[in-house]
């Protein structure tokens, strides 16, 4: 089933130990179509770049 990427943006991440930030772009498998890579913004954190995380669940 295929869905708008768009819903995903700015949805908060958590880590065990509070929110890192939020879905700011996804990485798809073109072959798959599936989400492979989530880029989350940490802006909120002191770090100053985004980072990737593996899309599974």
């Amino acid at each position: 089933m295929l869905h708008t990427t768009s819903k995903m943006r700015g949805v908060h991440i958590l880590a065990t130990d509070g929110e890192i930030g939020h879905v700011d772009d996804l990485l798809i498998d073109e072959r798959t179509w599936s989400v492979r890579y989530l880029v989350v913004d940490t802006s909120s954190l002191q770090e100053l770049t985004p980072l990737s995380a593996p899309a599974q669940i």
